[in-house]
């Protein structure tokens, strides 16, 4: 092997002294000695060795190491190489414009005329480092901004699918569904009896805890005579100093209940009281106070005949929080794709270091991934989730090939991320089965 030590020295005109990719301090013969040079035969002829008895799955630990490190030096000398070339093109651009910026007769300023010798800024990195952190920090630049892509073109997939058919955004107009992203919504599963309610249709309204001097809407979330009844309730609260009624504007949207089922959506307050009327009782019920705990909230509410309404929470434990829920689903892939990856390795003899690129793409796709598919409408789901797993198949096979360098075909690693993201694919729905049984997720 050749090591190149550049020492600082004055810049010859022309050439930028704070270029960091420059070889200072050689001679042009000796930068095209280095630009055109190879991999000693007997080092080559390890390496080969290596190589073979890597693909074999016969290299023991002493053998990879050593694989690694001449790998390393490869590497090294490739960025040597490349910055070779490199000041050999911004010599001869140097000279090109000096020769044009004087006349023949003119004659040459000494150093101007054909330096062959040059330094750069003394604070210039050397080759085999920079290359190597550039390349590091390069990679981990690259997955983010794939990642931040990959959750953008999601988000965009879910807000089309959710518009209606028949909406059309013009050319400078905007779209009267622009807004179809995720929106807070309450669904409440209402009982009467221990049993299904008597009435086919009936109403509801959310209460909220207004100060004096709020004033409530005059209106309901839906058009009925019977709001008239839910615009003259008003349950003083002298513990917090405020009246349980209608909330003002912004208003709250949904009410109009059936089959058992109502539902609530955009300006939601986040403490509420749940107000029920049944057209068959002649009534209108109100429920104790409740929090809401999450995007997409579930209750079921317990009405009885003597006036009782008991409202108690069902959203599931895994969306009542985007992190417990991601760090749930995160862990449930490394349990499932670590031990397959191992068993990938084993077979096609890959370098283990594929390992880690599949433990790092999960740490950076399933969380993304979990925050796409909670937060997108019911209606968008299939082509949000086809996307999204997509994304972290190309994402992860990405990394793998990134992380095993020259050791792994490219190929071979997005098979390995397509493979290991399939089988997790098809065991999460069981697992999710198990999980919503339990009352964790839904």
């Amino acid at each position: 092997m050749t090591t190149v030590i550049a020492h600082s020295g004055a810049a010859p005109f022309g050439v930028n002294s704070y270029d960091p990719d420059i070889l200072v301090n050689l001679s042009e013969p000796e930068l095209q000695a280095l630009a055109e040079g190879m991999l000693s035969s007997r080092y080559q002829q390890r390496l080969d060795e290596l190589l073979q008895r890597n693909r074999e799955g016969t290299a023991d630990g002493e053998m990879e190491r050593e694989l690694d490190r001449l790998l390393e030096y490869v590497d090294h000398m490739n960025v040597l190489k490349a910055r070779a070339n490199y000041t050999l093109r911004r010599l001869a651009e140097t000279l090109e414009s000096t020769n044009a910026a004087y006349t023949n007769d003119e004659p040459a300023h000494e150093g101007r005329g054909h330096p062959t010798r040059y330094a750069t800024d003394p604070t210039a990195n050397c080759g085999g480092r920079m290359g190597q952190s550039a390349r590091v920090g390069l990679g981990l630049s690259k997955a983010a901004l794939g990642v931040a892509c990959w959750i953008l073109l999601c988000a965009a997939a879910a807000t089309v699918q959710a518009a209606p058919a028949g909406d059309a955004v013009g050319r400078f107009g905007k779209s009267p569904y622009s807004d179809a992203g995720p929106k807070p919504s309450v669904d409440v599963t209402v009982r009467w009896n221990a049993g299904p309610v008597p009435d086919a249709a009936f109403y509801a309204q959310m209460l909220t805890c207004n100060p004096p001097g709020v004033g409530a809407t005059a209106r309901c979330g839906f058009e009925a005579p019977v709001c008239e009844r839910f615009v003259a309730l008003e349950l003083p609260e002298p513990a917090e100093g405020c009246a349980w009624r209608l909330q003002g504007p912004p208003m709250v949207w949904g009410g109009q209940c059936g089959a058992g089922q109502c539902s609530f959506s955009y300006f939601l307050p986040e403490r509420f009281r749940l107000a029920v009327y049944l057209p068959s009782a002649d009534r209108l019920f109100v429920s104790n106070p409740a929090t809401r705990t999450a995007l997409r909230s579930s209750y079921r509410l317990d009405l009885a005949a003597d006036g009782g309404a008991s409202l108690v929470e069902t959203t599931a434990l895994l969306r009542r929080s985007h992190l417990g829920g991601a760090l749930l689903a995160l862990l449930l892939s490394l349990l499932v794709e670590l031990p397959l990856g191992y068993g990938f390795v084993r077979l096609t003899h890959s370098p283990r270091r594929a390992l880690l690129g599949v433990a790092i793409g999960n740490l950076l796709t399933v969380p993304a991934l979990w925050l796409i598919v909670t937060a997108v409408p019911a209606n968008a789901s299939l082509l949000t989730l086809g996307l999204a797993e997509v994304g972290a198949v190309v994402i992860e096979g990405g990394i793998i090939a990134g992380l095993t360098r020259r050791r792994m075909k490219l190929a071979l690693a997005f098979a390995m991320s397509l493979a290991l993201n399939l089988i997790s694919f098809l065991l999460g729905a069981p697992a999710l089965a198990v999980l919503a049984l339990l009352g964790i997720a839904t």
